[in-house]
């Protein structure tokens, strides 16, 4: 193993011990005793499809340029970010009229450096959120099978976080966009073509 793949064991597994020893006050043993379990298998999987993922190739940019579409929900692509770091697959569209943008960014976890950049979203898509604060409000969704954490800033400003396939992480940042347009995003940005080498 890689000394990045350790850092990244580190990294992981040093937030699943910060996670399960916040906000443990009111339970009980057993409820802290099943948490802390529970965590030690969500750290044991990152690592096992880590380790997984290290020995694939990631994408390159001529595929991620092949992969995003020229519109979405009607917005044209106004711009694209290839990959910001040798040896990590990454891809970036942003689609916009007016304030009316959305963003999608997606990092491929094959090859040493994207399984570690992409620990924190297979670590994220094991849990279960339903949060709410003055910020607006965090929850997991499922959209057609799909695992999804939202996040609702505004009435018409969303950000979407999901791990695809034990592969791939995937923000969509939507602005001036309702969440019933979720469906229609995810349709036409078809992540099924995202290509597995």
């Amino acid at each position: 193993m890689s000394s990045f793949q350790k850092n990244t064991v580190a990294v992981v597994f040093g937030l699943l011990l910060l996670i399960s020893c916040s906000g443990n006050e009111g339970l009980k043993s057993d409820e802290k005793t099943e948490q802390s379990e529970s965590l030690a298998v969500s750290g044991e999987t990152v690592h096992e499809n880590s380790t997984d993922l290290s020995k694939l190739s990631p994408l390159s940019t001529e595929q991620f340029k092949a992969f995003f579409p020229a519109t979405l929900i009607g917005l044209p692509q106004t711009s694209f970010v290839e990959s910001f770091m040798p040896g990590l697959g990454t891809g970036s569209a942003t689609y916009r009229t007016g304030n009316r943008s959305i963003r999608v960014m997606i990092i491929d976890g094959a090859g040493e450096k994207g399984s570690g950049a992409v620990s924190s979203y297979q670590f994220s898509h094991t849990k279960d959120y339903d949060e709410k604060g003055s910020w607006g409000y965090t929850k997991t969704i499922y959209h057609e099978g799909i695992k999804m954490k939202e996040s609702g800033l505004s009435e018409d400003e969303f950000v979407w976080a999901l791990f695809y396939k034990d592969r791939f992480a995937v923000d969509i940042e939507a602005k001036e966009v309702t969440k019933e347009e979720l469906g229609a995003i995810m349709k036409e940005l078809n992540l099924e073509n995202l290509p597995t080498n």
